[in-house]
């Protein structure tokens, strides 16, 4: 895939509004603009339903709350009518599907508690030939189809901060989302337990989060925990807090 970073000028409640947004298609290039955003992968998560039907309304993740509207998340570790897992060396995977034959969902993502967001990335699967439309701070950006059996990426760093992302899939019964990528407002990473202070009680906790597996230990956002995590860390820590 090749990285697009685009200047988009949007139609937005009937005005014509410029809007200056960085829009990626490529994973690497976003992580370079969006340095300290976190992962979650997905695989610390139960299954939920199957590619038949037992979609859920709303789920909590670690760093955001999920709903949809009609119902259609589900998380799959096998891949299901072309949507997959795309984490090297994974299986699980958001699949947001209605059971529907051409009905699509709205999918909002809500920051947890008083988080505020400034970058969004994930990979998407399974959009055969319909874009997804994704409204930040009441714009609209359109990442295109990713076609069938066939993943894409999309981010978007904004320059105003924001607490949800609404993702709608159109006409799109079934597509999978996977790797989300998400950039806090303001947060100092290394500030581990959040004391607004950095010491050793924040290696502590670090080392209590890799022990636990969670997507805020994957430092270095490569998918897997890892020394470099640890080395990433420990950069991290060096480099202070604002």
């Amino acid at each position: 895939m090749t990285h697009s970073k685009l200047a988009l000028t949007l139609a937005v409640f009937g005005c014509a509004t410029a809007v200056s947004a960085q829009v990626y298609t490529d994973r690497a290039s976003f992580l370079a603009a969006a340095s300290s955003s976190q992962l979650d992968d997905v695989e610390s998560y139960p299954v939920i339903g199957d590619p038949s039907g037992g979609a859920v309304p709303s789920f909590n993740a670690n760093m955001f709350a999920m709903a949809t509207s009609p119902t259609a998340i589900k998380i799959q570790d096998a891949a299901a009518f072309g949507a997959f897992n795309t984490t090297p060396g994974g299986v699980k995977y958001f699949y947001l599907d209605t059971d529907q034959g051409n009905v699509g969902t709205m999918l909002t993502l809500t920051a947890n508690g008083a988080d505020t967001w400034t970058a969004i990335g994930f990979d998407y699967t399974d959009m055969d030939s319909v874009p997804l439309t994704i409204f930040i701070n009441g714009q609209a950006y359109t990442a295109g189809p990713s076609g069938n059996n066939a993943s894409a990426f999309i981010g978007i760093v904004s320059s105003t901060p924001f607490t949800s992302v609404s993702i709608d899939s159109g006409s799109d019964s079934g597509w999978g989302m996977d790797d989300v990528l998400v950039q806090m407002d303001g947060g100092c990473y290394a500030d581990c337990d959040g004391s607004g202070t950095l010491n050793i009680f924040d290696y502590i906790c670090f080392g209590n989060e890799y022990s636990a597996g969670t997507s805020y230990a994957d430092c270095d956002s490569s998918g897997s925990l890892n020394i470099f995590d640890y080395i990433c860390y420990g950069n991290e820590y060096s480099a202070g807090c604002p």
